[in-house]
């Protein structure tokens, strides 16, 4: 397996698309090593792009920001 290295919108499209995500999700998706996985996601967590699910230890969703960076950038990408 390849590891593909994603976007922050590319990585954020693949938690809209999944819900609710786990390192593992992104480890099985883009072919990053479990560290690198882990990393990705605090990033965006501090960014505030996603949010500990507190049901779940270790599953993330997409915050209420990120849905609107999304839905800002998909909207600008059309109208290009």
């Amino acid at each position: 397996m390849s590891t593909i290295k994603a976007t922050k919108w590319e990585a954020m499209q693949f938690v809209r698309r999944k819900e609710i995500i786990e390192v593992s999700d992104l480890v099985e998706e883009f072919g990053y090593s479990p560290q690198v996985a882990h990393n990705k996601i605090i990033r965006l967590e501090k960014a505030g792009l996603l949010e500990k699910l507190g049901v779940r230890r270790g599953a993330f969703i997409l915050s209420t920001k990120a849905h609107s960076k999304l839905e800002y950038h998909e909207r600008t990408e059309r109208s290009d």
